[in-house]
């Protein structure tokens, strides 16, 4: 068994990430339901270039973030999605917003590069994995276990500055 050189695998948690087929309806949601009414959303879609089941992929995704105190939330909807891990949850029927994912933030390259390095991919396989850009993650494939992925990530200063321009509807 591997020994954490990190405190616990859920250190940092922050974050619950939903896919959803369109957006827009989905911040609707969360503001008539859950007061949560403040949202960045990205003007454009992202293009990323990420590795799933350890293959090169392209993921374009639609985004937006909202913070409450502590916590956030990561409203994800697939435009063409080439690691099949967010598309994968939506059925087809109508509108969708589906719970997907938790989130846990590392804080230095140091504490990422331990955690990188500690973990045991046989018992917490990825399913995604970027190491370019404003933030590198991994999405641990914990279906089996826990019922959802859960991501772990890393932001440089310009993924720091992206973060700190999301809206807080505490």
């Amino acid at each position: 068994m591997t020994t954490p050189l990190y405190k616990h695998y859920f250190q940092g948690l922050f974050q619950m990430g939903y896919v959803t087929n369109d957006i827009e309806q989905a911040i609707e949601r969360f503001s008539s339901q859950y007061g949560v009414n403040r949202f960045l959303t990205l003007p454009e879609p992202i293009s990323g270039d990420v590795y799933s089941d350890g293959k090169p992929v392209t993921n374009v995704l639609r985004l937006a973030f909202a913070n409450v105190n502590n916590n956030q939330i990561e409203l994800i909807q697939p435009i063409d999605d080439g690691s099949r891990r967010y598309s994968e949850v939506l059925t087809g029927a109508g509108f969708e917003l589906v719970f997907h994912h938790v989130a846990c933030r590392l804080y230095s390259e140091g504490e990422w590069q331990s955690f990188r390095r500690s973990l045991d991919e046989t018992r917490h396989p990825i399913a995604i994995e970027n190491i370019s850009g404003p933030t590198s993650y991994v999405y641990l494939d914990e279906r089996k276990t826990l019922g959802h992925y859960v991501e772990y990530m890393w932001l440089d200063p310009e993924g720091e500055a992206m973060f700190a321009a999301i809206p807080d509807n505490g």
